[in-house]
């Protein structure tokens, strides 16, 4: 990660724990699902910032495809 980037400590530690969510959703979780993630780990922050920290860390969210029946 890009110390660049990195404010502060309490901001390491969100985006750090944005990866972790990220990962743990096997790649599908959103700005919204990954905002409210934030925080009921106790993070104060919203869809816009969440959408901004997603892009700083490069992760971006898969679509899942269903189980497609092939039989006739």
């Amino acid at each position: 990660m890009n110390t660049k980037l990195i404010n502060s400590v309490e901001e390491f530690n969100m985006y750090r724990t944005a990866r972790q969510l990220f990962t743990c959703s096997r790649g599908i979780s959103g700005t919204s699902q990954l905002s409210k993630n934030l925080r009921l780990d106790g993070f104060e922050t919203g869809s816009y910032p969440t959408r901004s920290i997603m892009r700083k860390l490069k992760l971006h969210v898969k679509q899942r495809q269903g189980y497609k029946v092939t039989k006739n």
